[in-house]
């Protein structure tokens, strides 16, 4: 399947019917080119004259760019750490893949975009994005492991172009499924989730417990002491935070000593300035997560 050919299948009639525009971004790293196009062939032309990283908003956008419909459900699944602010469940394309090839309802079409896949399943008719659509796109990344890439404004690697961001030299993404299967939105009803289902845990900041983080890995011992740091990977306080405190609930830390050694490390710098709320919604988010693999080890 060709570029033309993918977006002739997901929007030749929703541009029609709609009146709406596919939204283009052209992103290097000093500038962002922004393009509406309604007709699909001019679209293709433009793309083929940028150098840069080719982006798609996969909702089509209307006349003020605004979002209202959707007619396609999508899924950004990373693998390995190249090009990616932090490692993927998948160590490599190989095992993502075969974990892909398994995904109930198949996507009607999985793009390889360079450093992971871009699965896309086309509906059986436009639907108008409601809380119901966006519990089911929050739902349909968590349980596939993609990125947080389900916000409806979300745009995506355009086929038959370079990913040129962290990859020396740039590989072309490519289509490599395409079945033609078209789902009812009732389909993805059980992937659906609360929008927001963090709820605040019951922790006293006056009821901790002493623990030795010798027990630790090494690695999270020196997260845990030194802070926030240029070289530590991360790209703020929270990332670093969320790691910690995920790799501390897959450890078997209580509530209580996670509180001790917030209080008493410099890990704990972001959380003495911004008080208790901040702790109790971070640890809440990590232990609402369900099965946790630790990020942090030796």
């Amino acid at each position: 399947m060709t570029r033309l050919e993918f977006f002739n299948y997901l929007y030749t009639n929703v541009l029609k019917k709609l009146d709406c525009f596919i939204e283009i971004r052209s992103i290097n790293s000093k500038t962002v080119k922004q393009c509406f196009f309604s007709e699909i062939e001019k679209l293709d032309s433009y793309c083929n004259t940028q150098k840069e990283n080719i982006y798609f908003g996969v909702c089509p956008r209307n006349g003020d760019h605004k979002i209202t419909y959707l007619t396609t459900l999508w899924v950004d699944i990373d693998c390995g750490n190249t090009g990616h602010k932090k490692q993927s469940i998948f160590k490599d394309k190989e095992v993502a893949l075969k974990f892909i090839n398994c995904v109930n309802p198949k996507p009607t079409i999985i793009v390889d975009s360079g450093n992971g896949y871009h699965l896309y399943w086309r509906l059986n008719k436009i639907y108008r994005i409601n809380t119901y659509i966006k519990e089911i796109l929050k739902g349909l990344s968590a349980r596939l492991h993609g990125d947080t890439t389900y916000d409806t404004a979300r745009i995506m690697r355009v086929p038959d172009t370079f990913n040129i961001k962290g990859i020396l030299p740039p590989v072309v993404a490519k289509v490599i499924e395409f079945n033609n299967t078209k789902y009812d939105i009732q389909r993805f009803n059980l992937f659906r989730v609360p929008l927001n289902n963090t709820t605040l845990l019951n922790i006293s900041l006056n009821q901790e417990r002493q623990y030795d983080i010798s027990l630790l890995p090494l690695k999270l011992q020196k997260y845990i002491i030194e802070g926030k740091t240029d070289q530590d990977g991360y790209p703020s306080r929270s990332e670093l935070d969320m790691a910690v405190i995920n790799s501390l609930v897959y450890f078997n830390v209580s509530n209580e000593e996670i509180l001790f050694i917030y209080n008493n490390y410099q890990i704990g710098s972001k959380f003495r300035e911004q008080g208790d709320r901040y702790l109790k919604y971070t640890v809440s988010k990590a232990r609402g997560k369900g099965e946790i693999k630790s990020p942090v080890s030796n």
